[in-house]
């Protein structure tokens, strides 16, 4: 079934052309528990009947299912709310032989006034014309202007005059673009492996922030940029590896027992470091390539203020509400991911994933920790960390693995290969088989938090639901 409607911005005149026109009203409470742009699942109190409806497109002409539900199955969903409770008086008249809904919204939507009007069929919304005694009190059509759909005033609020929140999204990715110059300098200077790190690190956040408000923007603009970003990144992926490896070799020498294995031991460090030089001196000429030259010349362009013409509906929403948005929207995601785990598997894709998914919570939580309590924030924070350091200790030994594994393929030192087979690759395996339950478990552990995200970046509730 689909739903065919046009919608209207009102004047406040429009109370008093209530007045004057014979109508019914009726008080309306909805929540949602999920949308994307194109998707709603929504839940109706109207007196005493309830409904679930979910509504599938965009704009003035959507599929739409709609069912009666049980007072106690729309109580069961009150938990799930994600954003406001939507509370609005509906008020009902006839003109020209079509209803007209009059939509007077209340707190946080004060002042809101929507007319609604729905069609039977395609052709009769088509040649519609707003009847004049109507249009007086019509300040403008909003048909196909998303900011005013309910599921989007449910998350995020009426649209702001004051900063919205791609000004405060540039505003990171600026300070993040000087650490990245900085860190570059200190590099190309010959810096040390944490000057290396910090370069990544500056990188990677600008990434995630890119990739969790990638709907603020249009393909052309957030997401070309993460691309871009991700390209220089991964010229350092090799290098990153290589130092983790060195240092886990490192923790093998007190097994090196005879001469013969210490010469071997040396051997292998030695291949290992010149692999790195090598990586290295990739690093530095790329950092002096014309291809990252244009890189960071375009994102400059975009962050400075380029990013205006790419922005999608969403940007003219304040910087909380679509905060509250995100980093909630994340924590689901996570929490969704971590049901996948099985702790009897080594789950090595999905524990990766989730690794760079609690990453990507402590750089929101971080960045825009000034919206919030920091205490409650920094408490938040503490625990992603710690998820974050298991995980980042369990993906690093199996790619210790991985690297070892071809080192070995390629070596002919007998010596070389003995190490490698029956010392370290061994140990390695085995302590990836001893981790993977307990990484698991602490994951799962971390839902326990459900409650606190929910208080901190849901919005209370002014309507009885």
């Amino acid at each position: 079934m689909y739903e065919i409607e046009r919608k209207y911005l009102l004047k406040p005149a429009v109370l008093k052309f209530l007045k004057k026109t014979p109508h019914q009203c009726q008080k309306l409470t909805q929540f949602y528990t999920k949308v994307t742009p194109d998707l709603s699942v929504r839940y109706r109190r109207v007196g005493k009947r309830y409904y679930k409806t979910v509504k599938k497109g965009r704009g003035g002409i959507r599929e739409e299912y709609e069912k009666k539900i049980s007072g106690k199955k729309y109580l069961k969903n009150i938990p799930k709310r994600i954003g406001y409770v939507i509370g609005k008086k509906r008020c009902l008249f006839h003109e020209d032989g079509l209803e007209y809904g009059v939509d007077i919204y209340k707190a946080p939507f004060e002042g809101l006034l929507v007319l609604e009007v729905e069609f039977s069929d395609k052709k009769a919304y088509e040649d519609f014309v707003l009847p004049p005694r109507i249009a007086s009190v019509v300040e403008r059509e909003v048909t196909e202007d998303e900011v005013y759909k309910n599921k989007n005033l449910a998350l995020f609020g009426l649209p702001s005059e004051e900063e919205h929140a791609t000004d405060r999204l540039m505003q990171k990715l600026r300070q993040l673009k000087k650490e990245t110059f900085r860190y570059r300098k200190a590099i190309l200077g010959g810096g040390s492996d944490e000057d290396l790190h910090q370069f990544r690190v500056s990188l990677r956040t600008a990434v995630s922030l890119l990739a969790s408000c990638r709907f603020m923007c249009d393909e052309n603009g957030c997401g070309y940029f993460k691309k871009s970003l991700k390209e220089i990144i991964s010229v350092t992926n090799r290098k990153r590896d290589l130092d983790v490896m060195k240092r886990g070799l490192a923790s093998f020498r007190k097994d090196v027992k005879s001469a013969d294995m210490q010469k071997s031991f040396e051997l292998l460090h030695e291949t290992i470091d010149k692999e790195i030089a090598r990586e290295e001196r990739y690093i530095r000429a790329y950092l002096q390539s014309s291809r990252f030259g244009k890189i960071m010349n375009d994102y400059k362009a975009f962050i400075k203020g380029g990013h205006r013409q790419h922005e999608t509906f969403y940007a003219r929403y304040s910087v909380v509400p679509v905060c509250d948005y995100v980093i909630f929207s994340h924590f689901m995601k996570i929490k969704k991911r971590i049901g996948k785990i099985k702790a009897k598997d080594d789950d090595v894709p999905q524990l990766h994933k989730l690794r760079i998914d609690f990453k990507k919570m402590r750089y929101l939580l971080e960045n825009f920790h000034e919206l919030y309590d920091d205490r409650e924030i920094k408490k938040l924070v503490k625990s992603v960390k710690k998820l974050q350091k298991v995980l980042g200790r369990f993906h690093d030994g199996y790619q210790q693995r991985l690297i070892f594994e071809t080192l070995l393929r390629q070596q002919q030192d007998k010596g070389v290969v003995f190490f490698l087979e029956n010392i370290l690759l061994p140990q390695l395996h085995t302590a990836q088989h001893k981790e993977i339950v307990s990484v698991t478990k602490r994951v799962k552990k971390f839902l326990e938090t459900e409650a606190i995200y929910r208080k901190i970046f849901i919005p209370a509730s002014n309507e009885k639901t």
